[in-house]
């Protein structure tokens, strides 16, 4: 009997790594990740740029996940006592000054400056590292397939080590379209170089006219609720 109910059982496993790989395949489906890296593909420095977008985005969503996988609502509600409250209003409302300043910054550039070499004058390494990191940390709370994958996890392995390698698996899977198009990038070369450009002028232009308005909203609701807390 005991192995009858091992053999029902076994399926189980099989199919959560299923469900979760098909979650981390929806979620890479991000066309704000892959229209940031197109971009930076086109700059002059498009392999350091794009390694740099990547990593740091690896940098805030395997820590988010961990956080899921912990159980996120505990650990923010044992952290925010600890946290004076001018504190979180003034994150709060210098990260939307920030956003603000940023949609500015974006409309007021020369219209005539070509897109790799504007991006160019204002990325450099470490303000791509930033942009990557601040723009995984404002996608995070909507990564809907994340919140699934982490109810998951549990179900695949008991202690924190398999757990959280489960998250790196996941978040290997969601930056997969991005390292395939550094890959293609890397070995195409020239011709690579020349089939990025014909998709860049439309991302470009979705960038310079739709993400300025998002961000000052963004911004704005950030400093609304910064200036509840002061």
């Amino acid at each position: 009997m005991n192995d009858a109910v091992v053999l029902e059982r076994a399926p189980l496993p099989r199919m959560t790594i299923l469900s979760l790989l098909g979650l981390a395949l929806a979620d890479a489906l991000n066309p704000f990740s892959i229209g940031s890296l197109i971009l930076l593909l086109s700059t002059d420095r498009p392999m350091a740029r794009g390694w740099v977008f990547v990593a740091g985005t690896l940098g805030v969503y395997i820590p988010f996940g961990i956080l899921l996988t912990e159980g996120w609502t505990a650990a923010f509600a044992a952290l925010l006592p600890l946290l004076p409250i001018w504190l979180i209003g003034g994150v709060l409302a210098a990260a939307g000054f920030l956003c603000i300043g940023l949609a500015w910054h974006l409309s007021s550039k020369d219209r005539n400056d070509e897109p790799d070499q504007s991006l160019s004058k204002v990325l450099s390494l470490p303000a791509t590292a930033a942009f990557a990191v601040a723009s995984t940390m404002a996608d995070a709370p909507t990564a809907v397939p994340f919140f699934a994958a982490a109810a998951l996890i549990p179900d695949l392995a008991v202690g924190r080590a398999g757990q959280y390698a489960w998250v790196i698996l996941y978040c290997l899977v969601y930056v997969a379209p991005l390292l395939l198009l550094l890959a293609l990038r890397a070995a195409l070369g020239v011709k690579g170089a020349s089939m990025i450009e014909r998709v860049q002028k439309g991302v470009y232009w979705s960038f310079r006219h739709l993400l300025p308005p998002l961000l000052v909203l963004g911004g704005g609701v950030l400093c609304w609720l910064g200036a509840s807390f002061l």
